[in-house]
């Protein structure tokens, strides 16, 4: 989200811009962190359908990351200065996002800006994990250490999204093949031998006259179940994106009968990969699982997790 932003520096000069971050908390974090006293800072109104086909447009892929992190490492370990090494990614790098990502930064770096404060003005490419990491690095001194870090983390999230997607193609490719067979069946097959049982006076089981009446109102009223399905699905797609949508979604997708065990061992294997990646990176445990819960994509499991830091700060174990 981009937010629009009135803030003094302080020599007390008035500035106004605009930045980009996930909340206005982070956009006020990032603010303060250039060394500005926020007066004022609010959304700036998009059309929602606008902002998310450009966001499809301006997506940087995780592979296109863990190449650039690589690279990135690779390039201060050889003890490139940073702006240098920002300017041999540019060169580099293909996606005309990335590569507009990678000026912004270098211009950042150029004006005084460390790392971290340079990424957190891009969340839509940086995640807040990501972000993190660098802070951590830049206190300990192991930046180049610490995107190595990030690479592999990087790639092991790149195949285990993978191995999850490919999971799921095949059980939705059988379970929409039936629903077309099924529907092939109501509203043709059976219609046409219905006049067959009519004829030899058979009294059909209630199922079967069941589905030949439900076939005789889809073949004459489709348009209506059209435009009534398609109303239902896109108030259900607009209540789940909504943050009491998600919490439900989310939920009802940890209690599945086959899929959600599948779902709850993906979440544990996504947080025990991002938690070592933090207290690898020099983060504290409470810290690593704060952050982690942020990033982990399942509301349960972020409140859970939340709860957790919340418990280790205050002196209980991690098990």
């Amino acid at each position: 989200m981009k937010f629009a932003y009135k803030a003094r520096t302080k020599e007390g000069e008035l500035q106004v811009g605009n930045v980009e971050a996930s909340s206005r908390e982070a956009a006020t974090n990032t603010l303060l962190g250039h060394g500005l006293f926020v007066l004022n800072i609010e959304i700036m109104e998009r059309p929602v359908f606008y902002t998310r086909i450009l966001d499809i447009f301006r997506r940087v892929k995780v592979e296109e990351m863990m190449i650039f992190t690589r690279q990135f490492a690779t390039l201060l370990a050889s003890s490139i200065p940073l702006s240098d090494a920002l300017h041999n990614l540019y060169e580099q790098t293909t996606n005309p996002n990335l590569k507009e990502v990678i000026a912004e930064l270098s211009a950042d770096i150029n004006a005084g800006f460390s790392l971290s404060q340079a990424t957190e003005r891009h969340p839509t490419v940086f995640s807040e994990f990501y972000t993190n990491m660098i802070k951590s690095a830049e206190v300990t001194g192991r930046l180049s250490e610490v995107l190595d870090y990030l690479a592999d983390y990087l790639e092991k999230r790149s195949i285990l999204t993978s191995k999850v997607r490919n999971a799921m193609i095949y059980p939705a490719f059988v379970i929409g093949l039936f629903g077309i067979v099924v529907m092939i069946m109501v509203t043709f097959v059976l219609p046409q031998i219905a006049p067959i049982f009519e004829e030899s006076n058979i009294s059909l089981p209630f199922f079967t006259q069941f589905l030949l009446t439900f076939g005789n109102f889809v073949r004459s009223w489709w348009w209506i179940i059209l435009i009534v399905g398609s109303i239902l699905l896109l108030m259900i797609i607009d209540y789940f994106r909504s943050v009491e949508g998600k919490i439900v979604f989310d939920d009802i997708s940890l209690r599945l009968p086959i899929m959600g065990s599948f779902f709850r061992k993906f979440y544990v294997a996504r947080f025990a990969e991002s938690a070592r990646v933090l207290i690898q990176g020099g983060l504290t445990i409470p810290q690593s699982i704060e952050i982690t819960s942020r990033t982990i994509g399942n509301n349960v499991y972020r409140e859970l997790l939340r709860g957790a830091a919340q418990n280790i700060r205050k002196g209980q174990t991690l098990s």
